[in-house]
């Protein structure tokens, strides 16, 4: 959170935004770095939201932290526009927690329903098992190789093809199978698990992610104070290329009102990948607007 809180004056009463809660690690930081701050914290996932309940009350930052049950594409509708904001952060990574719960089908390492959306009680959204069973080959090609570069998407597909013409695809398991099966012998056991770029894939289809930073994106700047910042971490190289543009497209068009920090992403430092190996791909790029 020092990207966020440096140049700052911690004691101020300062309003932070963590667009992507998560197990609430970002917002905590900042409420602790800050002590008269509050946090307006997004989330799309309700369990989410019901566990930062929980530890903000532990935590005893219930009057601090307010959590708000919503994709953080709805942030100039949910935040009024009078509110000036110190500082902005999203944390596009998906959380252990996610990875952990086998009931949603984000992970492969269990049998649960091949569902994928963050926010389960959304019936709008179409589910992984929806697109696996339901779109043509030609689009499932598109969603793997743009979404999780997948070389083998053709190949994956088709075997998805067939397999569904027997049977529908429903679970996790049922899908790792068939994505394991597709690569030949020699590479299914590599660092990398052979289904990972497929349900990575799935898993921003599903929940629209890249759609919903590019619409966003334009909005955060609208609020941000002198000396304010933009935080952004990513874990993929569209959603990096749609934040680096962005960044880019802004300061070129205000040059005198904002300064983009990090001229190249940082990355992960070797003692953070000891911590957390999961965080290897994780780059940040951070936008502040000047005095």
């Amino acid at each position: 959170m020092f990207h966020l809180t440096n140049e700052l004056d911690t004691n101020d009463e300062h309003l932070f935004v963590d667009g992507t809660f998560g197990a609430g690690g970002h917002s905590f930081a900042l409420l602790e770095q800050c002590p008269n701050a509050t946090v307006i914290a997004f989330d799309s996932d309700p369990d989410a939201i019901k566990n930062g309940i929980i530890q903000a009350k532990q935590r005893k930052v219930e009057a601090r932290l307010q959590l708000i049950h919503s994709n953080f594409v709805n942030f100039s509708t949910k935040i009024s526009s009078g509110r000036k904001i110190s500082g902005v952060l999203l944390d596009l990574g998906i959380s252990t927690h996610h990875l952990a719960d086998t009931k949603r089908g984000i992970t492969f390492r269990g049998d649960g329903p091949l569902d994928m959306r963050m926010n389960y009680e959304d019936d709008s959204l179409s589910t992984a098992a929806d697109l696996v069973n339901n779109c043509e080959a030609e689009r499932l090609v598109e969603i793997l190789t743009n979404y999780g570069e997948e070389r083998l998407a053709k190949r994956i597909v088709n075997n998805i093809v067939t397999a569904r013409q027997k049977i529908p695809i429903t679970t996790a398991a049922q899908l790792e199978e068939i994505v394991f099966c597709s690569y030949p012998a020699k590479q299914r056991h590599g660092r990398t698990h052979p289904a990972t770029r497929t349900f990575q894939a799935l898993r921003i289809a599903v929940n629209r992610e890249l759609e919903v930073l590019e619409n966003v994106l334009p909005d955060l700047f609208t609020q941000i104070i002198p000396g304010g910042k933009i935080a952004v971490i990513s874990f993929h190289s569209l959603e990096d290329r749609i934040v680096k543009h962005t960044f880019k497209r802004i300061q070129k068009e205000n040059p005198e009102g904002w300064k983009i920090i990090t001229k190249r992403p940082i990355t992960p430092s070797t003692e953070e990948l000891k911590e957390n190996s999961k965080s290897r791909s994780a780059k940040l790029r951070v936008i502040q607007r000047l005095q």
